[in-house]
C-alpha cells in the first residue's frame, strides 16, 4: 500500500528567497512602470514559484522499489553500476600517485 509521508511545506524552503525576490521585483515593476511592463516579470515570478514547488509524493512500500528523482521516470535499471576502468589507467591528482582499480 502506498504511503505519503510529507512533513514539510508545499514550496521548497531553498526556493523561498528566489520566490520572494521574483515577486518583489514584479511588484516594483508593476508599481513604477505599470502592469503592461510588469506582465513578463509576473510570468517569470510564477515560473519561479512553480519551479520550487515540492508536491507530496506517494511512496510505494514494495521490496526493491525504485523511486524516480524529481518527478522523472526511471527508464532502465541495470547491473552495470559504477564506472569500471582498466587496471593500468591513471587519474591526474594532486600527488600524482593515484592508480585506478576495478570497482567492486
Amino acid at each position: 500500500m502506498p504511503t505519503s509521508y510529507y512533513p514539510h511545506p508545499i514550496i521548497a524552503r531553498e526556493g523561498w528567497p528566489f520566490i520572494a525576490g521574483a515577486f518583489a521585483l514584479a511588484l516594483l515593476v508593476h508599481l513604477f512602470a505599470g502592469w503592461l511592463w510588469a506582465l513578463p516579470v509576473w510570468l517569470i515570478a510564477l515560473f519561479v514559484l512553480q519551479f520550487f514547488r515540492d508536491p507530496p509524493r506517494v511512496i510505494p512500500v514494495l521490496a526493491g522499489a525504485v523511486l524516480a528523482p524529481a518527478d522523472g521516470r526511471i527508464v532502465a535499471v541495470s547491473a552495470k553500476g559504477a564506472l569500471m576502468l582498466p587496471a593500468p589507467a591513471r587519474f591526474q591528482s594532486y600527488d600524482h600517485q593515484a592508480r585506478a582499480g576495478s570497482c567492486e
